[in-house]
């Protein structure tokens, strides 16, 4: 169990990779708050989560509106407390060629993912300032890093990450609290799971063609699990990690080498 429990909250956590971080951020003794758009997901995820055992509570949160950002984090100080680690996790994944995507799609990438995850941070920093301990981790991808054709969208949002993550590094590492990025890459997930089928279709592939592909092309042979990722992620949440700050950290075995 973790030394000193505290108050996690993930965004875009009622299912998938956010879901694992919150599973195992709640194992390991952290308080956790599941919060996603749909109230009866975040009701359902909060119900796995506790017939496991693990302290939790549900927020409905759209990190594109900061107004309603900033009530949700206050709400939760009021009835919780503060929040100690923030995950930002909150994502999309379209079909967005540079040439044909429409702006609107274009700008729902940047909002949530890039602008969100610094009203996230900009709502819970500063009690984590006053407490003089706090974690960020920021959810990029390997995509923060290539293309693969037909993401202007998703690419330029995640690497925007990187600029936001070390920036923000430099502001909050004096209080006390580590800012760092995650780089997953080829990761099961309905999310994968939806690419995977956009892309067979479009390519004419049979079912699973994708997902052998990719396997066959990463070094360690094997699609990535969440849990490979949650582990990470558990770790930069805990005091072993106090002085790992800024860093933008990959999880793809091997398909991307830096």
């Amino acid at each position: 169990m973790e030394r000193h429990p505290k108050l996690a909250l993930i965004t875009g956590s009622a299912r998938g990779l956010g879901f694992d971080m919150a599973r195992h951020l709640g194992q390991v003794g952290h308080r956790v708050i599941v919060s996603d758009l749909n109230d009866a997901a975040v009701a359902d995820a909060v119900a796995a989560l506790r017939e496991l055992g693990i302290d939790v509570i549900g927020k409905t949160l759209d990190v594109t509106d900061a107004a309603s950002v900033t009530d949700v984090f206050a709400d939760v100080r009021k009835e919780v407390g503060v929040v100690d680690i923030l995950i930002n996790n909150a994502g999309i994944c379209k079909d967005t060629p540079a040439l044909e995507v429409e702006m609107s799609l274009w700008q729902a990438n940047l909002d949530i993912m890039l602008t969100g995850a610094l009203s996230c941070v900009r709502a819970a920093a500063p009690g984590m300032i006053e407490k003089g301990w706090g974690r960020v981790i920021n959810m990029a991808s390997q995509m923060s890093f290539t293309a693969f054709g037909r993401d202007v969208a998703y690419c330029t949002a995640k690497a925007g990450i990187l600029g936001l993550t070390r920036s923000l590094a430099m502001d909050l590492g004096p209080y006390g609290i580590t800012v760092n990025a995650i780089c997953p890459g080829v990761i099961e997930s309905a999310m994968l799971e939806e690419v995977a089928k956009k892309v067979e279709k479009r390519d004419g592939l049979e079912d699973g063609d994708f997902l052998r592909s990719r396997a066959a092309a990463i070094p360690r042979r094997r699609i990535g699990q969440c849990a490979d990722v949650s582990k990470l992620a558990t770790f930069l949440c805990s005091d072993d990690s106090d002085y790992i700050h800024g860093q933008s950290l990959h999880v793809n075995g091997g398909l991307l080498l830096t």
